[in-house]
């Protein structure tokens, strides 16, 4: 998943420059260096971004050019998350092309530096709402795999009663030329037949559900489960990215502590982070030694998928930790750069 928004970190930072700059001795020219390199950063870190929706896009597609054209339910539901990816795909594109318009304008001579602290209101609320809706394809996509379940399971139950049934009925058959048998077996053999015919029927109304489907709608759910976990986390740093723009407002008196503060939030909102992503990489690990690579062509696939899709998250996690870390060093390096200055 992205990580195009550590930009409202460096904003924030750039936005804060012309004190320090005035404090320690700095003029506008490093000013607007400064701020010329965080929005590279941005860029770069934006274009990542981008190319890692590309990738879970081109990944869906891929899924969905290998499913036959004779199962409709698979198509669907792999369409729906293929219609939010690509939606998502166009957000964080929208959101770096406005960042290569603010280098530019920065770049400009006589540029104006202005603030827009609705900004990061606007990164949570749109992160947050369409997180709600993955969530809530999500469930839709297990609701169908449970009921799936359920079908599969019953057809299971009722094939082995079944057959267990018609052995019985067979061995009390095959004692029909005994002229000592019971009459009581000949009364059992008749509620058998009934039993069977009556198992049948119920098994005739059921439909006929592929179990590979299960597996297909299991890759749909961790998908998008694990997408969406990640949303919650941006969520969280944009939020505290607000409450820090928000201590900083451009061009007027600032209050060093209150943005100490702010930067200490932020600074365990980002350890916060860290712990949690490595839990999920150990959840990650476990995940992908649970996965049995056998069965049949179609479970393999799967397997496949799942074993992809758990080592691609493990890898991003793991760069995302690291990433982290290195906000966190960020946020000691201003947290020092204030101190400095109250004193």
């Amino acid at each position: 998943m992205p990580r195009i928004f550590t930009l409202c970190l460096f904003v924030v930072l750039v936005m804060a420059a012309p004190l320090f700059a005035a404090a320690v001795g700095g003029g506008p020219q490093r000013v607007v260096d400064r701020e010329r390199r965080f929005l590279l950063q941005t860029i770069d870190d934006l274009a990542t971004s981008r190319k890692l929706a590309e990738e879970d896009l081109g990944d869906l597609v891929r899924q969905k050019d290998a499913i036959n054209i004779l199962e409709p339910d698979r198509g669907e539901a792999l369409r729906d998350l293929l219609d939010w990816t690509t939606r998502y795909l166009d957000f964080i594109t929208g959101e770096e092309a406005l960042i290569q318009e603010d280098y530019a304008r920065v770049s400009a001579r006589g540029a104006k530096k202005e603030l827009q602290v609705g900004y990061f209101m606007e990164l949570a609320a749109t992160t947050e709402s369409m997180a709600q809706e993955l969530r809530d394809r999500v469930a839709g996509f297990e609701a169908v795999r449970k009921q799936l379940a359920l079908n599969v399971e019953r057809q299971r139950v009722l094939q082995a009663e079944i057959f267990d049934l018609r052995s019985r009925l067979g061995w009390l058959r095959s004692r029909d030329n005994d002229p000592g048998r019971p009459r009581e077996e000949r009364r059992n053999e008749a509620r058998l037949e009934r039993k069977i015919g009556s198992l049948q029927s119920e098994l005739a109304t059921l439909p006929n559900v592929d179990p590979e489907v299960l597996q297909y709608y299991t890759v749909l759910v961790e998908q998008g489960r694990w997408q969406g976990e990640w949303l919650a986390l941006k969520v969280e740093e944009y939020r505290a990215l607000r409450a820090l723009a928000e201590s900083v407002p451009y061009g007027e008196p600032r209050d060093l502590e209150e943005l100490g503060q702010a930067y200490r939030r932020l600074s365990r909102t980002y350890q916060g982070e860290i712990s949690r992503l490595n839990r999920r990489i150990d959840e990650l690990d476990r995940k992908r030694e649970a996965v049995n690579p056998s069965g049949t062509p179609g479970e393999l696939d799967r397997a496949r998928n799942l074993i992809d899709l758990y080592e691609r998250l493990h890898q991003r996690y793991d760069r995302r930790v690291r990433e982290l870390k290195g906000l966190v060093g960020a946020c000691d390096a201003e947290l020092s750069e204030l101190h400095s200055l109250q004193r």
